[in-house]
């Protein structure tokens, strides 16, 4: 269920109908509450005073000034006019309460990373207003822009090199170079993936590359999980730990991959995968399809 954007909404201040509320004028209060029994029934038993609510709301945040207040303040007034706990602040309340948090959050990241794949640019005031809340909340629930575009990142490239690793059926260094080098064929493959890369070559690799970044600390973990398997089955011996050749791998991995940023070169993974395998001690690698 698409969330109404303020550019649907009708400037005008909407009156209470009980007779014709229905869940899908509740908005995502209903929408998240199907996937939440504890707080169905709550839902179901005051939809209509709900579905005012987030007319209310909607009203109340498509006046510009306020549009980005917190939300305690965007129902002040009504409150104040009534002197009790508004619908606005019920509404409020109830998309706070237990489980809703998470899964607000993961609903903003699948719309970003919607938007990455489409080759939009992340803009978070756009976003918030997509998602039907200020930004202040979606900073809360996901974080800046660089945290929420680092999350969309991993939530992509963790299954391309899961599949990597999973699409070749050799062992030792040469497993290690393979995955090295249909992951890295994929990310150069990938529109989307090179028009980030193009677009904020500055920002990409800082959050690609840098130690603080969770993206290669994640990558570094991945590749360290599949050198460990090798160590362990005894198809590698190498007198580095795990950890350390997973870090010296994703340092290979990222200077062919983004090789067009750094040196202004073609990238290339099939000298990554090459590179990967004199360093685990197989300069014989033939790299896979080749």
């Amino acid at each position: 269920m698409d969330i109404a954007r303020p550019d649907q909404i009708v400037f005008a201040m909407p009156s209470p109908s009980h007779e014709t509320a229905s869940m899908e004028e509740v908005g995502p209060a209903g929408h998240l509450c199907q996937q939440h029994s504890t707080s169905c029934k709550s839902v179901q038993r005051r939809r209509p005073e709900l579905a005012f609510a987030r007319q209310q709301f909607d009203f109340i945040r498509q006046i510009r000034f306020v549009r980005d207040a917190p939300l305690r303040l965007l129902c002040a007034p009504i409150c104040n006019i009534y002197l009790i706990r508004c619908h606005v602040c019920e509404y409020v309340a109830l998309m706070s309460g237990p489980g809703h948090s998470k899964v607000s959050a993961e609903q903003a990241v699948a719309v970003a990373r919607r938007k990455f794949l489409e080759g939009d640019r992340l803009d978070m005031q756009k976003l918030a207003a997509e998602l039907g809340v200020d930004r202040t909340t979606l900073f809360r629930w996901v974080g800046n822009r660089d945290h929420l575009l680092a999350t969309v990142l991993w939530s992509l490239a963790e299954p391309t090199h899961r599949a990597a690793v999973a699409a070749t059926t050799r062992t030792g260094a040469a497993r290690i170079a393979d995955a090295t080098g249909t992951f890295g064929q994929a990310l150069i493959d990938a529109p989307y993936f090179r028009r980030f890369l193009r677009s904020e070559p500055e920002r990409a690799l800082r959050l690609l590359t840098t130690k603080e970044s969770p993206v290669l600390n994640e990558i570094v973990d991945a590749v360290e999980r599949v050198v460990q398997q090798e160590l362990d089955r005894g198809h590698l011996i190498h007198p580095m730990s795990a950890h350390d050749l997973a870090y010296l791998i994703a340092r290979i991995t990222e200077s062919f991959i983004y090789a067009d940023l750094i040196t202004g070169e073609d990238p290339d993974a099939t000298k990554a995968a090459i590179a990967v395998a004199a360093l685990l001690g197989d300069p014989t690698y033939i790299p896979k399809g080749t």
